[in-house]
This record gives structure tokens, sequence and C-alpha cells, in this order.
């Protein structure tokens, strides 16, 4: 079962609380942290929600539900200025950048709320659920399990989260119980066409160019069903563009006919390289990243190597091809999203 009865005592005795998610959010982390802010303010809490970066625009109708801080809005480190951080989206330290550093340096509690497969430990509390679609997912099987009320404004940003890591309700992540959710969300009040609007339906110039380059860097391997791509410091330059600009571009790449695994490699500030999969299901890219220091689920997944763009080339590429090789070997599902409070 999962931990509901302990995310429920935290939430209830902390009254300043603090939300977060990984480094460049998007809209599952943002939606996330948007529904649960609503949920904690109407329970009466003091609630702040802030992330590394400012919110990209296209994430804008999020944050309009509830406002939306950047790190350097929160000031220096200070132990009494929060009882409980809650990061969403996320349950590696690895993946949570200056805010992580900021909340070990204020020495607060942490909660992990996640759909990811942990990397080791992480806070107080770890809520996660590798079935779920998103983290929002998980949040909405809580606020089910806790009989609370979602809003029309909470269903919104929850929606969006399933929207957003499901591409469309497209990817394998999708499951009979992921449309369930969503048709509810649908019934509380949550636009899909608003949604869809604002998540697929606003690519800028830049991202278009940052594609055209970054498609020339394209690789077929082992007969076309391996296919990856690189982006290195000089090509965000030559586009104009940001790290947070390669989002989705893999999502061209799984749609090519054959490819059963894609991969792409991205300059990381001087953080190093991210090296991101995308699985049609038959292979667990999940575990894969796990072997490279990383996480993720079984169709989709990530880990931050601290090498040169052509190490993470040479150290990659041999495992995804062995793992191409292999028979496929399913992961062991976790528990029952949505236990009865009983």
């Amino acid at each position: 079962m999962a931990p509901w009865e302990g995310l429920e005592a935290l939430l209830g005795s902390a009254r300043r609380i603090l939300l977060t998610s990984h480094v460049y959010p998007e809209a599952d982390s943002i939606g996330s942290e948007v529904a649960l802010a609503l949920h904690l303010r109407h329970l009466g809490k003091e609630v702040v929600v802030a992330n590394e970066t400012p919110v990209l625009e296209r994430y804008h109708f999020l944050a309009r539900l509830f406002p939306v801080l950047s790190l350097d809005e929160l000031g220096p480190p200070d132990p009494d200025a929060f009882d409980l951080v809650v990061f969403l989206d996320v349950s590696s330290w690895d993946y949570t950048g200056k805010v992580g550093d900021w909340v070990r340096a204020a020495g607060l509690d942490v909660v992990a709320v996640d759909h990811h497969h942990p990397n080791g430990p992480f806070g107080v509390l770890e809520v996660i659920h590798e079935d779920a679609a998103s983290a929002g997912e998980v949040l909405y099987h809580y606020f089910q399990w806790a009989d609370a009320l979602i809003t029309p404004a909470m269903a919104e940003a929850l929606y969006a989260s399933l929207l957003f890591d499901t591409q469309g309700f497209r990817l394998g992540n999708t499951r009979n119980e992921t449309l369930r959710v969503a048709n509810h969300l649908l019934d509380l009040g949550a636009n899909h066409r608003d949604v869809c609007r604002h998540l697929f339906e606003v690519e800028s110039w830049t991202r278009m160019h940052l594609l055209r380059l970054a498609l020339g860097t394209l690789q077929r391997q082992c007969g076309g069903r391996l296919a990856w791509l690189s982006i290195s410091e000089d090509l965000f330059r030559l586009a104009g563009a940001e790290f947070v600009d390669g989002d989705g571009i893999l999502d061209h790449l799984l749609a090519l006919k054959g490819v059963e695994v894609c991969a792409m490699f991205r300059q990381l500030d001087q953080r190093g390289i991210k090296v991101t999969f995308r699985s049609k299901g038959l292979q667990d890219v999940g575990a894969l990243a796990e072997g490279l220091g990383g996480g993720g689920r079984r169709t989709a997944s990530g880990a931050l190597l601290t090498v040169s763009m052509h190490q993470a080339i040479e150290e990659v590429l041999p495992k995804v091809r062995a793992l191409l090789d292999e028979p496929v070997r399913p992961r062991e599902r976790t528990t029952e999203l949505a236990p009865s409070r009983s």
C-alpha cells in the first residue's frame, strides 16, 4: 500500500510548506506543484512554490493558477523558513540542482512524490509509484484516498501533468487507469482543448531551428531499431536556444518506423552530458539509466554523466546496443495505486 498515511501526517503537521521539483521543470512537475499547493491552501497551510528557474512561457497557464517563484526569490537558506519541503516528480538529489543545495543547506525535512524508479535514499518519506503515468497521477490517487476536494483548477493542473507525460496519451505509460483518471479530471473541470493548445501548439522558431540542427546529427543503428542524436553547446548557441528547448525532440525519433529505443545526448552547461532515453516498451530504458547513475521508468529515463560529449557517446551506445540484444525482461509492477483508506 502507498504511504498515504505518512504523507497526510507530514502535510498535516507542517504549517509552512515549500513545493519544488527537478531542474528545468515542465508540465508534470509544475502541474503537480500547483495542484498540491491549491489543496494545501484549502487546508489553511502557508504554501510557497519555487523552482530553480523561472517558469517557461508555455507553462504560464499553470502558474496563473498558483504563483510559481524562482529560487532567487527565496533568499538565502533558512532552517526556519519552512517546516517541510515536498519535491514533486523527482526523487534523486542529482536532479534537484540549486534548489536541492538550498534545501540541504537549510537542513529541512524532505518528502518526495514521484513516479520514477528511486535512485537511493531521499528525504524522510518517499511516495513513489512507477505504474503512474505522471507525478500528477500519484497526487490524484492521494487526493482520492484522502477524500479531498479536487477543484476545477486542480483538475486542470493534474490533467496537464498527465497529458504532458503521456504526450497526449500516445506513450507506453498510458494505461487503462491513466485514461480513467483523465476522464474523471475532465468531469471535474479540466479543459482538454485548452491544455492541448498550451502544451502542444506553442512551438517557437528557436525550437524549430534547434530541431533542424539536431536532426543533422541523427544516427541509425542496429538495423534501424536504435536512433540517437546529440546537441552540443555549439548547436545550442547556433540556434540561440537553451537546454530546455531540446525537450520533446526524442518524440520525433520514437515516431520513426522500426525504432524501438532512441537516445539524445545534450550538453547541460558545465554539469556534463544529460543523456535521455525513450522506448516503445519492449526494452526497459529505466534499468539502463539506473546503471548509469540515473533513473526513470521503463519507457522514459535519463542520466547525467560528468564526462565530455564524445566520452558519453562512447560509454552509452554499447550499453544501448547490448540492451537491444537482450530478451525482454518486464519490470515488476508496484502495488495498487489507489487503495482504500480503510
